[in-house]
């Protein structure tokens, strides 16, 4: 597996989903925006000040908020085995709350570190070895990375629904300009290019970073479900089931906090394929799970701290309709992925 992705990112990890510095350090603060490090020193609370009812976003023009992402994504096949772990940090300027409740925020991506190693099985034999780093400045001047550095400090506008769901990604335009440089390429191929960032990038972090709020005020059990269903691979749906809880209300900072915990149960099928594709693919054995923890501020909805651990395993046949062979295939992936709000 090449660095060539935008983000390192996993279909599964979006199902299970969905500021600017402070003058003083988190620990000399005993009120204001709690941050992942003070988590430590978070009370759990009783009675009414323990009451939920409801939650979602809640954000003012004005605040800044800054995220850390960190991702590890291992993938094994009968052939190889793949490593990926990545470091994004970036921060959203709160521009604006529309009438319909609606968010409006920029987004500027301020540091990317990613290493990805693949070796072969069973041999071990070490295939491909790369490392990235925004901060490396002779990395910034290489045209094998400018799909990561043209993201670096540009700002682009998302607005999302009280619900953290994604209405309108913005402003790609010299993010786009920049990745494409001085070579001569027609609309299509510029859209395209377009639409992947607004994807893998802006939207899949905006899911990433959220938890999937509940639709209606929660009853007595704290608890709410969400099935979605979402493609994998451009061959396989996923379709799920998460369950969410509210375990407890913490107070953090003068802030409540609440802490929901999240199960996921899925399985996978097979994509319709197009008449005339060149391959047929069947599914005998397939499994999807995952746990979550999140800690969020009640009142705002914005997440203070947020850890998964989802696997994956596929196992079918790939069949070739022309030359009447058919091969077994196979995958075992564990995608595991903190969100922490940092100074």
């Amino acid at each position: 597996m090449v660095i060539r992705t935008l983000a390192a990112l996993s279909a599964t990890a979006i199902l299970f989903t969905a500021c600017s510095q402070n003058d003083g350090s988190p620990a000399e603060d005993e009120t204001g925006t709690p941050h992942a490090a003070d988590t430590a020193s978070a009370k759990i609370v009783a009675g009414g000040t323990a009451t939920v009812d409801s939650l979602g976003l809640s954000l003012s023009p004005g605040e800044t908020y800054r995220y850390k992402v960190t991702q590890t994504n291992e993938t094994s096949t009968d052939s190889a085995n793949a490593v990926q772990t990545s470091v994004h940090v970036y921060k959203k300027r709160i521009k604006a709350r529309r009438a319909d409740g609606t968010i409006e925020y920029g987004m500027t991506m301020e540091k990317i570190d990613i290493v990805a190693k693949v070796t072969a099985r069973p041999s071990g034999t070490v295939v491909n070895d790369q490392k990235y780093s925004s901060s490396d400045s002779s990395q910034q001047k290489d045209e094998r990375y400018l799909m990561f550095n043209a993201l670096i400090g540009e700002e682009v506008t998302v607005i999302v629904t009280p619900r953290a769901v994604v209405q309108e990604i913005s402003g790609l335009t010299p993010i786009v300009n920049k990745m494409i440089g001085s070579r001569q390429v027609d609309a299509n191929v510029r859209a395209q290019v377009l639409k992947e960032i607004e994807s893998t990038v802006y939207g899949a972090f905006t899911e990433l970073e959220h938890l999937r709020f509940p639709t209606e005020k929660l009853d007595s059990t704290k608890s709410w479900k969400v099935t979605q269903s979402a493609p994998l691979m451009n061959a396989f749906v996923i379709d799920s089931d998460i369950i969410y809880a509210v375990k407890n209300v913490k107070e953090l900072k003068g802030r409540r906090a609440a802490d929901v915990d999240a199960t996921l149960r899925g399985r996978i099928t097979v994509r319709p394929l197009p008449k005339g594709a060149p391959i047929r693919i069947s599914i005998d054995s397939s499994s999807l799970s995952g746990v979550s923890h999140t800690l969020l501020d009640v009142e705002k909805g914005y997440t203070i701290y947020k850890k998964n651990d989802i696997a994956t395993y596929i196992r079918g046949r790939a069949s070739s309709p022309a030359t009447n062979q058919t091969e077994k295939i196979g995958q075992i992936s564990r995608l595991s992925y903190t969100v922490e709000l940092i100074p």
